[in-house]
């Protein structure tokens, strides 16, 4: 599987935004779908990553768009196609030699240009942050657990205390 680094799979070149700044590589599932020599490849998720200890498989996609644009029914729809894409083409990839990826929890992380709104109210309901639950953006909140374990829409600094926190993955920032 073709791996890149962060940075590159978060790059937007139609609006030349790099989502997530950083390093770490992680597998490029739109060019590893590549090995299914198919004319016509299905859209899917920016960036896998598998963690065979905990067995895991988490999807990430890279939007540069704020909450507003990604709300719309179009943009939603999109998310869904690319989530249920994501899952086919780990099946095909993985089923080739054998279906062990049944047993992996699936994880999905949007992770996109979230609005800052400061507040004195948002600063109180930050103090409890740990206790509050966290909600699922954009209509997604469904596919969970039928087709994913959970499901996150946060920005890149959330992914990246994710990642920390769950894999103990220390993010390193690109410095071009």
């Amino acid at each position: 599987m073709i791996k890149k680094a962060l940075s590159q799979l978060s790059y937007d070149k139609k609006n030349n935004i790099i989502v997530c700044n950083y390093i770490n590589t992680f597998i490029d599932l739109d060019d590893t779908k590549g090995i299914l020599k198919k004319s016509q490849s299905p859209n899917s998720p920016d960036m896998l990553y598998i963690d065979k200890n905990k067995k895991e498989i988490w999807f990430v996609e890279f939007k540069s768009s704020n909450h507003k644009s990604l709300n719309s029914w179009k943009e939603k729809s999109k998310l869904r196609k690319k989530i249920f894409s994501g899952l086919f083409l780990i099946y095909e990839i993985f089923c080739k030699e054998s279906c062990l990826y049944k047993e992996y929890d699936k994880f999905y992380f949007i992770a996109y240009n979230k609005e800052k709104i400061e507040s004195s109210e948002d600063e109180l309901l930050d103090m409890f942050e740990d206790f509050s639950s966290r909600s699922i953006e954009f209509g997604l909140e469904d596919l969970k657990p039928q087709f994913v374990k959970d499901i996150f829409t946060e920005d890149c600094d959330e992914l990246k205390k994710l990642f920390q926190k769950r894999f103990n993955i220390e993010f390193i920032k690109e410095t071009k």
